[in-house]
């Protein structure tokens, strides 16, 4: 379940040292400490300003995450394909990377889905293991059977024959979409 915090204290910090286990991974993350001035920014849904003061540099995955999260929650869905295509897709075999934590797979999905490619981001949710019950993944194929069900007879048949999609891509819901490191459930 998505946690999100509704109030960041000004006294709280984090450790420099601290790790944050992400719970698809099960590999520690350590805090870049600039990530923690974003997460106070993204607490107060100032997505514009922590994007600006975000690294741009494709090696920090967590950081280029968090660029098309606030690119997501921005609804700016076909910018935020860029920054999560370059850590979340093999250009080579034109797969998701099975060494890339799911939630951001699953941002990168998302972002496609409702960015335009909305094929796409329905076969890169189907390359991620263990989605059936993780919340984003169950709110992306609910929308996406209400958007089939929107179309016309004909449109639904090329739809699910040659994955050909209409002008009018699914539409985002009103939430927040996409997943920063520290809204995991550390509890999993």
């Amino acid at each position: 379940m998505l946690k999100h915090p509704t109030t960041v204290e000004a006294t709280s910090s984090f450790p420099t040292k601290a790790t944050v286990h992400a719970a698809d991974t099960g590999v520690p993350f350590p805090w870049d400490p600039k990530l923690r001035s974003i997460k106070q920014l993204t607490d107060r849904g100032e997505y514009k300003l922590a994007l600006e003061r975000l690294s741009k540099s494709t090696s920090d995955h967590e950081s280029m995450n968090c660029r098309g999260v606030c690119l997501l929650r921005m609804r700016e869905f076909s910018k935020a394909i860029g920054p999560l295509r370059l850590i979340a897709l093999n250009a080579s075999t034109f797969r998701v990377h099975d060494e890339v934590a799911k939630h951001i797979k699953l941002n990168f999905a998302l972002a496609l889905f409702f960015g335009g490619e909305a094929a796409g981001g329905l076969e890169t949710l189907s390359q991620i293991d263990g989605t059936e019950s993780d919340p984003s993944a169950m709110m992306m194929r609910q929308q996406a059977r209400q958007w089939s069900s929107s179309m016309s007879w004909f449109r639904r048949l090329d739809w699910y024959l040659n994955r050909i999609a209409p002008k009018q891509g699914p539409i985002a819901p009103d939430e927040p979409v996409g997943r920063f490191v520290w809204d995991l459930d550390r509890t999993e």
